[in-house]
Formats: C-alpha cells, sequence, structure tokens
C-alpha cells in the first residue's frame, strides 16, 4: 500500500518526535543520576566531617600532653589524613573538580606531618624544660607545680603577675637521673622511712643531699633552655632582667598541703649563672630538712622529686605583704586581713619585724578600711648587683602607712577576682612596685581554723544555669554578650565579656580573644569553635540549653565549665574585672605574654607543636572573609573546614541548567497557592509507587520539605492577597528582575528531597530565596541554612525587610549576617525536633514577607511587624503602634503611610 506523502511526512514527525522524546527522556535520566550522586557524595562527605572532627578532639586532647609522643599517635594520624583525603575528592567529585589544588595541599600537609610523627616518637622527643608562664593553667599542676599553675591561671584571666617561666619537674627528675643523683638521693631518703628518724639524722642526710644536687652539673639542653627562657625576659635595653627563682612543688600550694615555707626562694637574681646556682638551691630545697619533717608529718612519700621551679621577674617592691580574702581572726566578721612590710616584704611571711595591718570589707569595696600602723624601722630592698640589702626607713616614713586607701581597695578587689577564679578563700602574697601598681605574687587556698567560725560571703550569687558540657575547661568573670548576628560578633569589647550564642559558630572563633569564655545552647567539644576555645585557652560550655533566654544582656557573671554552672556576680565585683581588663588593655604586652592568640604551646617540643600545629589548629574561620581559599588550609583542621564549607554551598547553589534538563522527571506540586513546585527525587524523597508528573503532598516523604510545607500552608497565611499597605505605588516600577537571583521572575521552584535533606531554589513574587537543610537522627550532622534576597520595593524598603527577617530568625536560635538586602542565616547542631520545627517557620515566614517590602516605609516597621509575626498576626491587624510622623513620611516615590494597624 501506497502511503500518501502527507502520511508519510506524518510517521517521519512521529519518528523523529519519539527519538527526540527518547533522548530528552535520556538525558534527564543521566543528570538524575548525576544529581543523586552528587548528594551521596555530600552525605559522605559529612559522614567524613563527622569522624574527622571525632579524630581531631581526640587529637587535640592528646597533642597537649609533653608525654605522649608521635608513636601513640601514628595510628589516629594515618586515619585522619585518609579521611581528610577522602573529603579533598569528595569535594571535587561534587563540585565538578574545581578545588583540584586542595589535593596537593592535602599531600604536603601529610608529607610534614608523617615526618613529625616520626620525629616526635617518644624515643626521639623529650619535653620542653621550660615553660612560659603565660602558656600554664591549672591543668598543668603536674607539669609546672601547684604555684606556677595557679599564677598562669591568674595571668590568663587578666590579673597582674609579673612574667615568668616555670622549669619543670620532669626537668629536674632528669637531671636527678642524668647526673646518677636519682638512685643515691632514694637511698638516703628510704633511710629516713622507717622508725622516726632524729633530728640529727634528718639534717645529716639533709646536708649530704643538698650538697650533692648544689655540685651536680646541669646537662647542656636543660641549661641551654633556661638561658633562652631567661634571656626572652630582658628589657628593651637588653639587660639582664632581676628574677626570683622560687619553688613550685607538684604537691605545693594545693588543698590539702601548702608546704608553706618549706622550700627554697632566691630573690633579685641577676645573671644566667646567678639563675642555674638559684636553680639548683631551690631543687635542694626539696630534700632539706623541713621538708622532710613535713612529708614524714603528713604521711607523704619522701623520694617524690616533684619539684618544679618558677623563674619570674623581680618586682623592685615599695612596699609587699600577704592578703588573707577571709580574716581568719574573725571569719564571720566579714573582713579581709592584709598584711604589708616595706620594700620587698620578707618580714611578713617570716614574721620578725613589724607590719601593718588592714582590714578592708570583703562584700562592700566601698566601705570604710580599718587599719593598725606599725612603727617600721628596717626593710629590705633590692641591691644593684643582685641579692637583697637591708636599709633603715627613712623617720619621716616610719610611722606611716605603707598604703593608701585606693591601694588597699585595689589589693582587696584582687582578692574578690581571685575567690572567684579559683572557688575559695585565698592566701596571697603581693607587691606594689615604686611605681605604686601591685602585683599578685602567689594564690593558694587559704586554711582556716576548724572553729574560726568562718561564714565566708558568697563569693558570686545565685546559680542561673547548671548543666551543659566542658568544651573547654576553666573559670571567667565577665558581662554577657548575647551572639544573634554578626553585628553582635563584630563590635568591640568594652570590658571582659562572656559570649553566649545559640549554636557553635566557627565564624566566632577569630573573635576568641575578645572574650574571656563562651557559653552555647548546641554545639559539643569536637566542633570547630570548641577546638579553637581549647586553643586560646579560653572556658567554654557548650550544650546549655535555653540559657540565651535566662541570661541578659551586660549581666556580670561568673562562668565555672568544670562546675557546668553559671553563676550571678555581683556588680561591685564586676566592676573590678573591667577596671583589671582597662588596665591590661593599656599595657603593652611582652612578647609571648598570653595575648589570647594561639601561638603555640611552649610546653612541647617545637616538633611536637608542630605537629600540633598542622593537624588542629584552626587558622580559617572566616568563611566569608578573603583569605578562606586552599592557599590559606595550613592544616588538616583547615582541609576539614574548607571541604565542609564548600561541599554545603556547592549543594546550596545548584545550577538551574542541570535541573532544567531533568525536567521529565521532575514531579509537579500544585496545592491551589501560589507557590508552586518542581520536586526532584534524590532517592526516598517521595513514596515509592509515584510515576506521575503531577503529585500531591501526600506523596511526600522528604521529612525537611514536609516541615517546611507545613509552615507554607498555615493557617492564617495570605497567599492570595498582598500585605496590608496603605499604598502599593512604584512597586513594579523597579526591580522585577533581581540580579542577585538565579532565575528571571515568574520561574517554578525547584526542590532537591530524599528522606532527611531538603536543597530549594524558591522565587516569591519579586525576591529570592534559598533554603538548604539536613534533619537526620544525629544533631551533628543537622544544619539548616537561608538565603534570602531581592524585592520589587525600593532598596532601602528592601533592607528593612531584610532587617525584619533578620530578626524574626535571630528569635528562632539563627545566626544572621545582613548585607543590604541580602540576609544569610544558618542553623547547626540542632536535633531533628528543632530542625524541622525551624523549617516549619521558614515555610510561614515565606509566606508571610511576600510583597512585605512595599510596606516597610519607616525606620521602625521592621521591628513591629516583626513583633506581631512571632506571635502569630499573621494578618497584622494589631501591629504594636506606629512611628511619630515624622518617621511615617512616605520615601520618594511612594504614597501613603507605613504599615499601620
Amino acid at each position: 500500500m501506497t502511503l500518501h506523502p502527507l502520511q508519510k511526512a506524518a510517521r517521519a514527525a512521529q519518528r523523529l518526535a519519539g527519538a527526540w522524546s527518547a533522548r530528552r527522556r535520556r538525558r534527564a535520566e543521566a543528570v538524575l543520576d548525576e544529581l543523586k550522586l552528587r548528594y551521596h557524595a555530600f552525605r559522605a562527605l559529612l559522614a567524613d566531617n563527622d569522624r574527622a572532627l571525632d579524630l581531631l578532639n581526640d587529637l587535640d586532647v592528646k597533642t597537649r600532653t609533653a608525654a605522649r609522643g608521635g608513636a601513640a599517635l601514628s595510628g589516629e594520624i594515618e586515619e585522619l589524613l585518609h579521611v581528610t583525603y577522602e573529603m579533598v575528592d569528595g569535594l571535587n567529585r561534587l563540585d565538578e573538580f574545581r578545588h583540584e589544588s586542595l589535593y596537593e595541599r592535602h599531600e604536603r600537609l601529610a608529607e610534614r606531618i608523617r615526618a613529625l610523627a616520626s620525629a616526635t616518637s617518644p624515643r626521639a622527643r623529650e619535653a620542653a624544660p621550660c615553660v612560659p608562664l603565660s602558656a600554664l593553667g591549672l591543668r598543668d599542676r603536674a607539669l609546672a607545680g601547684g604555684k606556677a599553675a595557679a599564677l598562669g591561671r591568674m595571668a590568663r584571666t587578666g590579673l597582674p603577675v609579673p612574667e615568668g617561666f616555670a622549669i619543670t619537674a620532669d626537668a629536674g627528675r632528669r637531671l636527678l637521673m642524668d647526673t646518677g643523683l636519682s638512685f643515691a638521693l632514694r637511698n638516703r631518703l628510704r633511710r629516713l622511712e622507717g622508725e622516726p628518724p632524729s633530728p640529727a639524722q634528718v639534717r645529716e642526710h639533709a646536708d649530704a643531699m643538698g650538697r650533692e644536687i648544689m655540685a651536680a652539673a646541669l646537662p647542656e639542653p636543660l641549661r641551654a633552655a633556661i638561658a633562652e627562657a631567661y634571656a626572652a625576659l630582658r628589657g628593651p635595653d637588653g639587660a639582664d632582667a632581676p628574677v626570683s627563682v622560687r619553688s613550685s612543688a607538684v604537691v605545693e600550694d594545693g588543698a590539702e598541703h601548702s608546704f608553706a615555707g618549706q622550700f627554697e626562694s632566691v630573690l633579685n637574681v641577676v645573671g644566667v649563672e646567678g639563675v642555674v646556682a638559684a636553680y639548683k638551691k631551690v631543687l635542694a630545697s626539696n630534700c632539706n630538712g623541713r621538708s622532710i619533717v613535713y612529708r614524714l608529718h603528713h604521711g607523704l612519700p619522701l623520694a617524690d622529686f616533684d619539684m618544679a621551679v618558677l623563674v619570674q621577674r623581680m618586682v623592685d617592691a615599695r612596699a609587699a605583704g600577704v592578703l588573707f580574702t577571709v580574716d581568719p581572726r574573725d571569719g564571720a566578721g566579714g573582713r579581709m586581713l592584709l598584711s604589708a612590710a616595706p620594700g620587698v616584704g620578707v618580714g611578713v611571711v617570716d614574721g620578725d619585724a613589724p607590719v601593718d595591718v588592714y582590714a578592708p570589707p570583703r562584700a562592700d569595696p566601698d566601705g570604710d578600711v580599718e587599719r593598725r600602723v606599725a612603727h617600721k624601722d628596717v626593710r629590705q630592698v633590692c641591691a644593684g648587683g643582685g641579692g637583697l640589702r637591708a636599709e633603715p626607713v627613712p623617720e619621716a616614713e616610719a610611722d606611716a602607712p605603707l598604703l593608701d586607701e585606693s591601694e588597699v581597695r585595689a589589693l582587696a578587689g584582687f582578692g574578690r577576682l581571685a575567690e572567684s577564679l579559683f572557688g575559695g578563700p585565698q592566701d596571697l602574697e603581693w607587691a606594689v612596685d615604686r611605681a605604686g601598681r601591685p602585683w599578685l605574687l602567689q594564690s593558694r587556698p587559704l586554711r582556716l581554723p576548724p572553729r574560726s567560725g568562718a561564714r565566708p560571703q558568697p563569693l558570686h550569687g545565685r546559680t542561673l544555669f547548671s548543666g551543659g558540657t566542658p568544651s573547654s575547661p576553666g573559670r571567667c568573670i565577665g558581662r554577657v554578650r548575647l551572639v544573634r548576628d554578626a553585628a553582635d560578633l563584630e563590635r568591640p569589647a568594652q570590658g571582659p565579656e562572656v559570649a553566649v550564642m545559640h549554636q557553635s559558630l566557627v565564624r566566632a572563633a577569630r573573635f576568641l580573644p575578645v572574650f574571656a569564655g563562651v557559653v552555647v545552647e548546641l554545639g559539643n567539644p569536637a566542633d570547630h569553635l570548641s577546638s579553637v576555645a581549647r586553643e586560646y585557652a579560653r572556658p567554654m560550655l557548650c550544650g546549655a540549653a535555653g540559657i540565651m533566654g535566662i541570661l541578659s544582656e551586660g549581666r556580670w557573671v561568673l562562668l565555672d565549665v568544670e562546675a557546668g554552672v553559671v553563676q550571678e556576680v555581683d556588680e561591685a565585683l564586676g566592676l573590678e574585672a573591667e577596671s583589671v581588663w582597662r588596665a591590661e588593655q593599656a599595657r603593652p604586652l611582652a612578647e609571648g605574654a598570653a595575648s589570647g592568640a594561639a601561638s603555640g604551646n611552649p610546653a612541647l617540643s617545637p616538633e611536637l607543636d608542630e605537629l600540633r600545629s598542622l593537624l588542629v589548629r584552626l587558622n580559617l574561620t572566616d568563611a566569608y572573609g578573603p583569605t578562606f581559599s586552599i592557599m590559606e588550609c595550613r592544616s588538616l583542621h583547615d582541609v576539614v573546614r574548607y571541604a565542609h564549607e564548600k561541599a554545603v554551598l556547592a549543594m546550596f547553589e545548584g545550577g538551574d541548567l542541570m535541573l532544567d534538563e531533568a525536567e521529565s522527571l521532575v514531579h509537579r506540586l500544585d496545592a491551589g497557592i501560589p507557590f508552586h513546585f518542581f520536586i526532584i527525587d534524590l532517592g526516598g524523597g517521595l513514596g515509592p509507587d509515584v510515576a506521575s508528573m503531577k503529585i500531591s503532598i501526600e506523596d511526600v516523604r522528604s521529612q525537611p520539605f514536609l516541615a517546611l510545607w507545613q509552615g507554607i500552608t498555615a493557617p492564617g497565611l495570605a497567599w492570595n492577597r498582598p500585605p496590608p499597605a496603605a499604598n502599593l505605588s512604584g512597586l513594579f516600577a523597579r526591580n522585577l528582575v533581581d540580579a542577585g537571583g538565579a532565575r528571571p521572575l515568574g520561574s517554578f521552584n525547584y526542590a532537591l528531597v530524599t528522606r532527611d535533606y531538603l536543597n530549594l531554589n524558591a522565587r516569591v513574587d519579586y525576591h529570592f530565596a534559598m533554603v538548604d537543610a539536613v534533619c537526620g537522627p544525629v544533631a551533628r550532622e543537622n544544619y539548616v541554612r537561608f538565603r534570602f534576597k531581592g524585592g520589587g520595593a525600593e532598596l532601602r524598603q528592601r533592607e528593612r525587610r531584610a532587617r525584619f527577617l533578620a530578626l524574626v530568625l535571630r528569635e528562632h536560635g539563627f545566626f544572621t549576617d545582613r548585607r543590604g538586602d541580602l540576609l544569610t542565616a544558618s542553623l547547626a547542631d540542632a536535633d531533628r525536633e528543632a530542625a524541622t520545627g525551624r523549617l516549619n517557620m521558614l515555610g510561614r515566614l515565606l509566606c508571610f514577607s511576600r510583597l512585605l517590602d512595599a510596606g516597610m516605609l519607616d525606620e521602625k516597621a521592621p521591628e513591629r511587624v516583626a513583633e506581631a509575626f512571632l506571635r502569630g498576626d499573621y494578618a497584622l491587624a494589631n501591629l504594636s503602634g506606629t512611628d511619630d510622623a515624622a518617621d511615617a513620611e512616605p520615601e520618594a516615590g511612594q504614597g501613603g503611610g507605613a504599615i499601620a494597624p
């Protein structure tokens, strides 16, 4: 049968159409497969990110301990190298190999890390024998002794502590072992451990041990380390600094045993040889007669070579003494006890010289100070070439008070701060130099008589919060700074502050030097901010659910991480902390001082310190800054941070071209509102039997999409009418196409979904919105990100709408960053219920905010409308009020007034 030419043409057209449709479908299927691969690569990268953070947290802790070496860490290091390589590869596969140079960066880091891990094995590495005081804290007691650890903690808090360093207890043990003295000393001490020895036996063995230690030659590495640490204390003129060399035994200045007066102190030492000689003298005092008797009396082991030695700049004191923060003579009397002697104050602790006595009130900084002034005829002062000399007190000064009232009050304030820092009454040694500046030389727990009647005043007020998880140990005092957006982070500090935030923001890491401490409602000890807080030695408490609703801006609090509490602080005590902070801000910091910079851990060898830096130090803290680049990835932690951030952005900013090519496999959701969706199922986001292009909400299984949709369709929302505004003229005159958006006005909204993932690109009227969220069972993997830009009104009105959105999102725990009419908001580490709840709110917000920029005609409109939204007044029927007439005048090109009831 011969076909008519028209029939032939029709059949040819059908064949072409079929071939074209098949080709289009194959292309769509290929695109869909690629989208699915991208999604699975993304989820694998999230899992690697989680494991990498766990490994970094573990290595962070272990590399801080000088006793652990590279061999003990090699397994975890190799696993971390493997996991981070998988992240680098996953990112490149996800983002079309736009980050190929990250392979080379990772390879170079891996090569150096493996070399350092080998060099820092326990056999190859020795711990640094000298540690700057500014690097120490209470957890370093076993390393540097009780006295140095407490002073280091005080220095980090900003209290005035002279600069110095500790020669570690381990350095002393190695000295005794290297010189063969360890065995000989132990034999002598064992002879005294049986029957109680006679005073003559104690004196005989103590004198012999002292001579042996003083005659020992220091190993060259130890001598060189002491010389280097001492050289760092030189003044601007390069002259050797006069220093004090004092004991800091591990067992000293503790809650149970003070060893007060049992060990040697050598004052005003000048020159390296003098420091070496003084060091040996203090080391030898660990075996002196007083120490031996004290240990025997308290049942402590004699052969415990735990003597660290503290070397500090010598204060050329006008007066010095001791402060008890509770008067032991009358503990219930509400006063402190302060003793002062002229010069360096030797007579106070020795008890052989007249002293002035002051009794400032404990609780009232402005209360009367009781005083008793003694006649003082001799004082000990620093001699020019080192050592001390006695000189007569001038007659005009003999009966004059050593301290004026302001100096007494300042010292009392330091005492109150030390009490709050250490959690109990303190025994402090202090000095006032010839310029009138007070210095703290020691702080240890004050032991009160059992029946002294002591009822110390509360160190701080009631407990405001209890709970949470420690991320970085320590205590601090500061005003509360509630951090909800970028502006809250960036404003300059006016004193010591405790940053309180909803989530653990990596962006906050570069501001940690500004803060005294950090409290986070979400977060965990393995997250990025926790790692950086430990780097900066800033106390940080995470998992403090609800604390942003408990604490108010500017309130003085004490954060005690170990106890897991935030407590109220008296205003007067807070102001004293602020005065210390301001004094420290005005004082130039010596090189290597505790300025808050993460400048390495001097307690470690240079190799181990570098290894730690290449593993756990985080340098990429600002994802929006120009330095967030591959070239700035200087550690594996940086690689983890970079790969995670760029992977999220790659999914967040999926291209419309790829989606358009998959059009034949997308599903259209149309539910009678002007907010239409094309949905692409990447796996588990829709029901298993869905085949048609048009679907209903009952076909959707994606938890984050359902949460968003529930908000979009919430009762009371007005999709089919504009928001109330007196006049919308000018709305359509400009900005019909938002240059910042990915698609022109009128395009459909695309959503990539799985069971627990949503990536939405939406055009709602004249603005562009994007939502990217994971809502799974593991809170650490969950996040919600939101971006909003554009509108149809004037720029100022669009900016006001963005401000309104920021106000609402901040109230729901999002961290916001607003730049003009572009708003970016993020929430991380939320459990599934919290994440889906925020998505429900975002759905309501998308509807509520449509065309809202047209009504933002005065500066206070964002606040009024935000209040209305937060109380559920979606029709804006009961706004809280309007601005004055001057504020409410329409802007150029606009008619009518502001949004009003």
